[in-house]
């Protein structure tokens, strides 16, 4: 009797998560996955050529996807919590950016010189997330 009360959209919500949602979430923890990693190997080799000279926007570089990408989509997954396309590009696309900026600012640091462009990618990275986590606070997977 209460199945016939709800509407479609409610019925929906309380299935949790369908097929492609789910898709999406287990192909974005592989990408993050996979660029941690290479973060890790990037910083290694990079760092073994540097005459012992290290940074820490490179050694970190690789928390950004883990951080702000693997754990969030993880207890996504597990609370069934939809998320819609544009605020995962979002979320992404700062990820990538702040993860470039990190390793940009770690190869300055190792060569011991600064640059103000710097500034652009952390401004630009963070704003994506927070647009994206407001994105995703805001519109209906």
């Amino acid at each position: 009797m209460l199945d016939s009360r709800i509407s479609m959209e409610q019925r929906e919500q309380f299935e949790g998560l369908d097929e492609v949602q789910k898709r999406q979430f287990r192909n974005r923890i592989r990408k993050n996955t996979i660029l941690a990693v290479f973060c890790i190997l990037f910083a290694a080799i990079y760092e073994a050529f540097s005459h012992q000279v290290y940074s820490a926007y490179m050694i970190g570089a690789f928390l950004f996807p883990v951080v702000l990408g693997i754990v969030p989509d993880i207890i996504r997954e597990k609370a069934h919590r939809k998320v819609s396309e544009s605020a995962f590009t979002l979320q992404q696309c700062g990820i990538y950016t702040l993860v470039i900026g990190s390793i940009f600012r770690g190869v300055l640091d190792i060569y011991g010189t600064t640059n103000q462009a710097g500034v652009l990618y952390w401004t630009v990275g963070w704003g994506l997330v927070i647009v994206g986590g407001i994105a995703e606070c805001i519109i209906k997977g």
